[in-house]
């Protein structure tokens, strides 16, 4: 069946697709991609549960992946974690791979119910459920949103606990992670990740952005022609690099 799909798409020439039909069939593809995917993480979890590339390679799945997919360790054991938290949820799991709903919707579905270990089995499957339904009329984004909503109708009498105990882990957590870390990419530039706690960095954007726009107002009432052309990125660089300096002269 699925040397069959590759026959097709062998055969598919994306130049012969008329205009007024790209769309459609662009469309028509994400859904198929989607469903594979889902159906991908599910092969892939169960040969990982019955060690088939031990039995077959020698090689734990992981790095099975990196030789024949060509994955680096770090995706290959990415893609690896997310094939088991799906084939964990087997309901979700069918419903992504039936093209019912997209596999980011199910990873969303499974980030949810992972926060929900406090409930006992009887409500985590209402909950699951619940979340299939919602999945009908809410984007990947809003179903990794829906906890409170699920928990109001699934154990209403512990929801507000639950919930605020979630919002406290969640807030610890967040402290304990802080950073800030730079590198030298070796090509001019250096390269800083880090992470804050929702409400500072949340409050340091806003300030951020605010300021980059005043930047931007000055340098258009002013005609700087260096001002033009910027991306919203390049400008939100030279508002912090400014940002700094000013602040390290005031």
């Amino acid at each position: 069946m699925l040397d069959g799909i590759r026959g097709s798409l062998d055969g598919f020439d994306a130049d012969l697709v008329g205009r007024g039909e790209r769309l459609e069939c662009a469309q028509l593809a994400r859904t198929l991609a989607s469903r594979l995917t889902a159906l991908s993480a599910v092969l892939l979890a169960k040969a990982d549960a019955a060690q088939e590339s031990l039995q077959q390679a020698g090689t734990p799945t992981t790095s099975w992946l990196t030789v024949q997919g060509g994955l680096s360790r770090r995706e290959a054991a990415g893609m690896l974690h997310q094939a088991k938290e799906l084939a964990e949820h087997p309901e979700v799991a069918q419903a992504a791979t039936a093209g019912q709903i997209s596999v980011g919707q199910a990873r969303a579905i499974g980030t949810v119910l992972g926060g929900l270990s406090e409930l006992d089995q009887t409500q985590q499957a209402r909950a699951e459920q619940l979340l299939l339904d919602m999945a009908g009329s809410l984007d990947s984004d809003r179903l990794a949103k829906a906890t409170p909503q699920v928990l109001a109708q699934v154990a209403p009498a512990q929801a507000d606990e639950t919930l605020e105990r979630r919002l406290q882990r969640q807030a610890e957590a967040a402290q304990r992670n802080r950073s800030l870390v730079f590198r030298r990419d070796g090509n001019g530039s250096i390269l800083f990740t880090g992470s804050l706690p929702l409400a500072d960095g949340e409050a340091w954007i806003a300030h951020l952005d605010a300021y980059t726009q005043s930047r931007r107002r000055t340098a258009l009432e002013e005609r700087d022609p260096t001002a033009t052309g910027l991306t919203p990125e390049q400008r939100r660089a030279d508002a912090l690099v400014a940002m700094i300096l000013n602040h390290s002269t005031g």
